[in-house]
């Protein structure tokens, strides 16, 4: 990870020969790049490959292909670092949660005995949601 591609190349050096030392092979295949941009421009093309093909960046022997968005830890990335799609994919999860407990729970009843909590970590990217039982 770098600011520019020669920072990239810089780490990826660092990390080959740290693996080398260490007898492992890195695996040119699994190995993705993205560029990020942290706001797009007028006129300028969402992705580096938005013309559909594969872009390929060159690191001493190794070849890396360019990607237009990966997924990191459940987190998708974007080459706009645009979190409107992973917000839209964990509201439909929320609602696919919420209508399935609803015919485990009936509507009238649940608000007697179940309270959420939202309580936002510093820590992680998402908040977490505790249900309480409010009759004990």
């Amino acid at each position: 990870m770098g600011r520019t591609i020669l920072d990239a190349q810089t780490a990826f050096t660092q990390i080959e020969q740290s693996a080398r030392d260490l007898m492992l092979h890195i695996s040119e295949g699994k190995i993705k790049y993205i560029l990020a941009t942290s706001a797009r421009k007028a006129n300028q093309p969402i992705t580096p490959n938005a013309t559909a093909q594969t872009v390929k960046i060159k690191i001493e022997d190794c070849n890396f292909e360019t990607v237009d968005n990966f997924s990191y830890l459940g987190l998708k990335i974007t080459t706009d670092n645009s979190y409107d799609d992973e917000i839209r994919a964990r509201l439909l999860a929320a609602n696919r949660a919420y209508f399935s407990l609803q015919k485990t729970v009936p509507l009238e009843t649940s608000h007697h005995w179940v309270k959420a909590l939202t309580v936002q970590d510093n820590d992680l990217a998402t908040p977490h949601v505790f249900l309480r039982d409010l009759d004990s």
